[in-house]
């Protein structure tokens, strides 16, 4: 949901009492609310009668699913360099002797660790405790924090043999 912030100086007035004018905007609907119709919940959450009283059913907003979505599509990405560095695809790559070694190495480090760290970015963005988060956002959390762990690990690894 978007952060409720105070209206500008335009007069604006509240969507529930025509005649006072709004001192902001409700997070769950955009609606322009007075102070008497401020409802505000911990997190500084600022709502509006009808959204305190009956919340939308949906739960992502339009940012938070956008994060989501971008965080499955680096996800998948990320899961398919994966699958392809353990077959082997990369393998000459890495094998290969000399200076350009630290550029071949630093370049496959980056095509792996770039989509896991910004699909852990993303997911976690679209995570938000102050309100409800679908099974999508804990898969999305799961899935690219795993990647992240497994990559890491293999890192590890390979910097001892």
């Amino acid at each position: 949901m978007s952060t409720s912030s105070p209206l500008p100086s335009t007069e604006v007035h509240c969507l529930t009492h025509r005649t006072v004018l709004a001192v902001r905007r409700c997070d769950g609907c955009g609606a322009p609310m007075c102070a008497t119709c401020d409802f505000t919940f911990p997190g500084e959450v600022h709502v509006c009668p009808a959204c305190a009283a009956a919340p939308r059913s949906e739960s992502l907003s339009s940012g938070r699913r956008k994060l989501l979505v971008g965080a499955y599509i680096l996800a998948a990405l990320a899961t398919a360099i994966l699958g392809l560095t353990l077959s082997g695809v990369f393998a000459e790559l890495a094998s290969s002797k000399g200076p350009e070694q630290q550029v071949t190495d630093t370049l496959l480090g980056a095509l792996m660790f770039g989509p896991a760290v910004g699909g852990v970015a993303c997911s976690l963005s679209a995570y938000d405790r102050r309100l409800h988060n679908p099974p999508a956002v804990w898969i999305a959390v799961g899935w690219n924090g795993l990647l992240l762990a497994v990559l890491l690990l293999l890192a590890v690894i390979g910097s001892f043999s």
